[in-house]
């Protein structure tokens, strides 16, 4: 256990973990409940901080290993990055994703020299250019990788998270937000796409849709008596009277 690893090398080092408390500057119930709850649930630029401070590679402490680190690149953090890290550990899966994507296009945009416009930086609205207007948020559920457009899966057997979206990018109708996989609906849609979805069991030829057949999830276009992929290596799915319509897609999130 990695959390034990990490005490023992603590104890050798500090001899009582007031001790080691008092050295790195944080309080005593904080390394105690790191400890007992594991590193995983704790704050990442507390755990680097700890790593840092005992001169360890985080990474392979990760994998239950105590390893002098040969080179932090942590070290030297301004007070702004360690911020940023402190503010991703706070977010929700669905919500990473969103930052991580908007942080790639900022960088591209950095390096072509080129200023773009950012959609979700456009949900800031400045009013007489001095107030910045309150933006209102819809909480969803959120299915990670639920559904499937290869090999199916059980929407039933998924956990869903709550994840809070801009208001104006949610479709009117929309129940939840789904994460798909595979690629038999490219190009429509790519692995790793989040959808809205409607409630519904009811379908039009030519929608796209959330079903379960035979126990199984996918997301497909609906069509008589197929289950029908966009990617042109995937043969129709004939289906039949077990066909579940489940939702229908609005649209990517």
């Amino acid at each position: 256990m990695v959390e034990k690893r990490l005490k023992e090398y603590i104890l050798d080092n500090f001899k009582t973990i007031r001790n080691f408390a008092k050295a790195i500057g944080m309080p005593e119930s904080t390394i105690r409940s790191i400890l007992k709850r594991g590193l995983g649930k704790a704050n990442l630029a507390t755990v680097l901080r700890i790593t840092n401070f005992l001169n360890i590679d985080a990474n392979q402490l990760a994998k239950g290993k105590i390893v002098k680190k040969q080179k932090n690149p942590y070290e030297n953090l301004t007070s702004l990055e360690t911020e940023l890290l402190e503010l991703f550990g706070g977010l929700d899966a669905f919500n990473k994703e969103t930052l991580l994507d908007l942080g790639y296009r900022l960088k591209q945009s950095q390096n072509d020299k080129v200023i773009t416009f950012m959609p979700m930086i456009s949900e800031t609205v400045y009013a007489d250019n001095t107030e910045t207007a309150e933006v209102s948020y819809t909480e969803l559920p959120y299915y990670l990788e639920a559904a499937s457009m290869g090999p199916g899966n059980r929407i039933e057997e998924a956990t869903a998270e709550k994840i809070s979206i801009p208001s104006s990018r949610v479709p009117e109708e929309t129940d939840f937000v789904i994460s798909v996989t595979g690629d038999s609906m490219e190009p429509t849609f790519s692995s790793g796409d989040r959808l809205f979805v409607k409630r519904t069991n009811q379908l039009e030829p030519g929608e796209i849709g959330v079903f379960n057949f035979l126990g199984d999830e996918f997301v497909k276009e609906f069509g008589y008596g197929y289950l029908i992929s966009h990617n042109k290596n995937y043969k129709p799915i004939p289906v039949n009277k077990s066909l579940i319509i489940q939702g229908k897609v609005l649209g990517k999130a």
